[in-house]
């Protein structure tokens, strides 16, 4: 009587080493991209929340004839997780209001600015 042959299921070293190999390749490939579409997502705030300004300071000017560079006296509260600071300079005819934040906790930081004539500009990237 023959012995039944006992075959054992499972993978080779070689298999699991090119399944891991690929694996880190699309993880090389995957996680930079994902940081950069988060940057992108994040710097949102930033100019979502400078619009706010410009009407309230907009709003502000005509009522009182001046700019301020106070976020109280505008009402301003940022909405959304604060990755940015917000900061007002005027005159009383002109305002210039920045946002800045690190993104990415490194010595970075990430800066937009808009005017009295809604011109919103990335001044330094995170």
């Amino acid at each position: 009587m023959k012995k039944p042959k006992s075959k054992r299921g499972g993978f080779s070293i070689i298999e699991l080493v090119v399944v891991i190999l690929i694996v880190g390749v699309v993880a090389a490939i995957a996680i930079p991209t994902y940081l950069n579409y988060r940057k992108k997502a994040i710097s949102v705030e930033a100019t979502t929340n400078l619009i706010n300004i410009y009407k309230f300071e907009m709003q502000y000017f005509a009522e009182k004839n001046t700019f301020t560079d106070s976020t109280n006296q505008l009402s301003f509260e940022a909405k959304s997780n604060p990755y940015y600071t917000y900061s007002i300079v005027a005159t009383q005819l002109s305002f210039t209001a920045e946002a800045r934040g690190n993104i990415d906790n490194d010595p970075d930081e990430d800066v937009w600015t808009v005017n009295d004539s809604q011109a919103i500009v990335h001044t330094s990237t995170d």
